[in-house]
């Protein structure tokens, strides 16, 4: 779990996947939205040094 309102759970990550309960670009908060775009580059990066060395 990430982050959570009202006692519910609506940001998660389990392994390399992320789960989003509602939608971040609707909100006026950049950061959520930075969040996934840094993830997904370490992703990417990760994935990249594994695939090729």
């Amino acid at each position: 779990m990430l982050t959570e309102y009202e006692g519910k759970i609506i940001l998660a990550r389990n392994g390399h996947l992320l789960g989003c309960a509602f939608h971040p670009e609707l909100t006026g908060d950049s950061r959520i939205l930075e969040y996934f775009v840094s993830y997904g580059m370490a992703c990417k990066i990760c994935f990249h040094i594994v695939q090729y060395g």
